[in-house]
């Protein structure tokens, strides 16, 4: 299933990178029209993956060191990471690291959002906003997930 949703995630990459360059001067532009809006959009949700997952990673990290436990190794794939944690004195601890990757993104997601709405291009606002709100609704659905 990874490889599947990472192939996935790379060939929209590909698409967004090659109808932004193509359409450049359309997108930055005062008209924004309906095929800028899907551009950005796509473009917000495939910056937001890989800036999602270092973050969450992340979050867990500061967590585990603040604990005074021991990172073993960080893996980070195209949409998804893990973090190898040792010396837990107990589950407090673990919920605290599980959560903090969560928490990390959330306030990132806040800081994005905030400038979003600060911007004055509309297609940026749109961008920014699009990537943090679809990382904030992984963070909720993630824990769900098997």
């Amino acid at each position: 299933m990874e490889s599947a949703l990472e192939l996935g995630v790379l060939v929209a990459a590909t698409y967004v990178v090659i109808q932004t360059a193509r359409n450049w001067r359309s997108l930055w532009d005062d008209a924004v029209t309906p095929s800028d809006w899907r551009l950005g959009r796509w473009a917000g949700w495939l910056a937001s993956v890989p800036v999602g997952v270092v973050t969450h990673e992340l979050g867990h990290v500061a967590a585990a060191k603040a604990l005074g436990l021991t990172v073993t190794g960080i893996n980070l794939g195209l949409n998804h990471g893990s973090v190898g944690v040792i010396g837990y004195a107990n589950a407090t601890q673990r919920w605290a690291v599980f959560v903090a990757g969560s928490v990390a993104v959330a306030v990132v997601c806040a800081v994005v959002i905030g400038l979003g709405l600060a911007t004055r291009r509309p297609l940026i606002r749109e961008m920014m906003m699009v990537g943090a709100l679809l990382q904030l609704a992984v963070q909720l659905v993630r824990p769900l997930m098997p």
